[in-house]
């Protein structure tokens, strides 16, 4: 009883929260990938060549998510809304492993909001990207492959993540290797791989591996002085996660489930290996998303059960000190910025105000012209775009895309 009503306070707590975030977000810019992705999928729901003429950069699940959400109700809103669901469903599925590390009823209870306002989980709220789709996947699969009896069904889970984002086959890799039963867990896991493969080349043709694997491979790399940076704001983010991570781990012996707390430490650490991503030309700070979902059940268990009391609290307001700084100063302000930092950086795009002047600009256009500006903004003004290629910043990049980028060119004339 205790369990259930801890769940569903949480669960109360958590949707009150993000109907509140949902409201504050509304239709601003924040993320250019979101803008392709949310594209993406809606020439998906209208039978759009994805992987085919259309360069679509990632596995497809989101796009199959996206394309389902906006089937029901096209809008912005609606998009951000089933995303935030997904997000929402991550909390709960957090406070489902405090509790089984814990038992304890008020840190299961606050699992659910605290998993909402981590400093990138709220600034990317809302976004359809993989970041924001792969953390239920991961967690509800470390639930699973804690026990034996569902070590199957963990694997399959689990195989599901490499098809939202391919570097999420490390998270596949250490859940098969650290979960209660691990033959089963590879099992379960080599099956739905497989299944998977063949469904989607079979629906898309090999465009799927040409686009999201060659040609992401091609895209270039960032160098070491842009990478200090990045790390630099990666590391600050995280530093109080992570320090409650290893806290927990010292005081292990009070937690009542060492192994889901052997795998989500594992998803912890596979998680954090994915930074090195940030080297691709391209690739944002949002990977930090999962990683803080990983870390969330733990760094609140350190809080429930540390007896240094004072250490656990501080690391935790430390984090939440982050997120509330981006809600007060979206632009954005140290502390959520590492403090050397250029202000500004890694802050909203446009507010709502901006963006709607941006898509009546769009609007404006004339009949017929494609619309070369943001993707999110083609979205929201329903303009077709050069080539019908929403993404137009792989091609930019990619050497494998030269072809796609000269056909981007060559359309004229543009608007935007």
């Amino acid at each position: 009883m205790a369990r259930r009503n801890a769940l569903a306070a949480g669960t109360l707590v958590g949707a009150l929260v993000l109907v509140a975030l949902h409201l504050w977000r509304g239709i601003e810019y924040w993320n250019y990938s979101e803008g392709v992705y949310a594209y993406t999928s809606r020439m998906l729901l209208h039978g759009g060549d994805l992987y085919g003429h259309v360069v679509v950069a990632q596995p497809p699940w989101q796009f199959i998510f996206g394309a389902a959400a906006l089937g029901i109700h096209d809008t912005l809103p609606f998009l951000r809304l089933a995303v935030g669901c997904a997000q929402l469903g991550t909390g709960v599925l957090a406070a489902i492993a405090v509790w089984r590390l814990t038992e304890n009823p008020w840190a299961t209870a606050i699992a659910p909001a605290i998993s909402l306002l981590m400093p990138w989980t709220l600034r990317e709220h809302g976004a359809l990207t993989p970041e924001l789709l792969a953390p239920p996947v991961l967690l509800g699969a470390a639930l699973l492959a804690a026990r034996p009896r569902t070590a199957v069904w963990a694997g399959a889970l689990a195989a599901v993540a490499p098809f939202i984002k391919w570097p999420y086959g490390l998270a596949l890799i250490a859940l098969v290797l650290f979960s209660a039963a691990p033959k089963r867990t590879a099992a379960g896991a080599a099956i739905a791989l497989a299944a998977q493969a063949l469904l989607f080349t079979a629906s898309f043709g090999f465009g799927l591996w040409d686009d999201s694997v060659l040609a992401q491979m091609s895209s270039g790399r960032r160098g070491l002085d842009v990478l200090l940076g990045v790390w630099g704001q990666a590391f600050w983010s995280l530093v109080g996660l992570v320090a409650l991570g290893l806290l927990v781990w010292r005081e292990r012996a009070r937690l009542r489930d060492a192994a889901l707390l052997k795998l989500l430490a594992a998803l912890a650490v596979a998680m954090l290996a994915t930074l090195i991503t940030n080297t691709k030309d391209g690739t944002g700070l949002n990977v930090i998303v999962p990683i803080e979902a990983a870390l969330v059940p733990l760094a609140i268990a350190a809080v429930a059960v540390s007896s240094l009391r004072w250490v656990a609290p501080v690391a935790l307001a430390f984090t939440l000190a982050q997120s509330l700084s981006l809600v007060l100063s979206p632009h954005t302000a140290t502390p959520f910025i590492y403090p050397s930092s250029e202000r500004g950086a890694w802050g909203r795009d446009s507010d709502a105000a901006q963006v709607r002047a941006a898509v009546a600009r769009a609007a404006a256009c004339p009949p017929g012209v494609a619309y070369s500006g943001p993707p999110f903004i083609a979205l929201l003004a329903h303009r077709a775009m050069p080539d019908d290629q929403p993404d137009q910043f792989l091609p930019s990049r990619s050497t494998h895309l030269a072809e796609v980028q000269k056909a981007i060119d060559a359309v004229q004339p543009r608007c935007g």
